[in-house]
């Protein structure tokens, strides 16, 4: 019995190396992207006026990935580099 756990043990631990290998290539690489992203966000962000006089659809959809609705009170935002902004919605009554 020893022999077999001893062997699938020898077995598994080059699996596990290789595995931790590509980890770190996954991680390196998602890595760079967001910080290819956060600069390209970043250069948008400073050749863009302080402020606009009218809403721009292809400004928005360049800066904002995804919108959540979290609650009626709640919105989150996802930017093209990942970055997650919350937002509180006060509700007016009509």
């Amino acid at each position: 019995m020893k022999d077999f756990i001893y062997h699938k043990r020898m077995n598994i631990i080059p699996d596990l190396v290789s595995l931790k290998k590509e980890k770190v290539l996954l991680v390196d690489s998602t890595f760079d992207e967001i910080i290819s992203d956060s600069n390209k966000l970043l250069e948008l962000l400073d050749s863009m006026p302080m402020y606009l006089e009218e809403s721009n659809r292809d400004l928005f959809l360049s800066i904002i990935r995804r919108i959540i609705v979290i609650s009626e009170t709640e919105i989150k935002f996802i930017l093209v580099n990942g970055i997650h902004l919350t937002e509180n919605i006060e509700r007016t009554v009509r």
